[in-house]
């Protein structure tokens, strides 16, 4: 199994105050962050590198999102 590096890109599902906190020690270590949130103001989005706005079980939306990094 290999690490995952700062600089790395990490992705949460569900944007909440737990994504959030996760969040915001991620970005402090050096991780881009990418949040799946069908909310307008996801806790989480607001400290995120980004957020793909999509229901959380929107596998589709998700991976083209992804896919258009």
């Amino acid at each position: 199994m290999s690490a995952i590096l700062p600089g790395a890109t990490i992705g949460v599902v569900g944007g909440g105050q737990l994504g959030r906190m996760f969040s915001l020690e991620a970005r402090r270590m050096g991780y881009e962050v990418i949040i799946l949130d069908p909310g307008e103001d996801a806790p989480a989005a607001q400290v995120a590198t980004r957020q793909i706005r999509a229901p959380l079980d929107d596998l589709d939306a998700a991976l083209e999102e992804l896919l258009a990094l």
